[in-house]
């Protein structure tokens, strides 16, 4: 499984989005985790894939963070 591990500040302004493809150019991610509002918590944050490394040739992992 693909982890991606970054640190998170005290705003609950911000959304942050944990997405994963399994092909760049095709332009589809899918959301596998979020925090947002009261959430997000200040430290360390590590988000794991659920899907297997084995199932796809390739695997993609990003974070977006959003302020309004």
């Amino acid at each position: 499984h693909l982890t991606l591990t970054f640190n998170r500040i005290s705003d609950s302004t911000l959304t942050y989005v944990v997405e994963a493809a399994n092909d760049l150019s095709s332009g589809t991610w899918t959301t596998i985790w979020t925090s947002a509002g009261a959430s997000n918590v200040a430290g360390s944050v590590t988000v794991t894939d659920t899907a297997l490394m084995s199932a796809s040739s390739s695997r993609f992992l990003r974070l977006r963070v959003t302020a309004p």
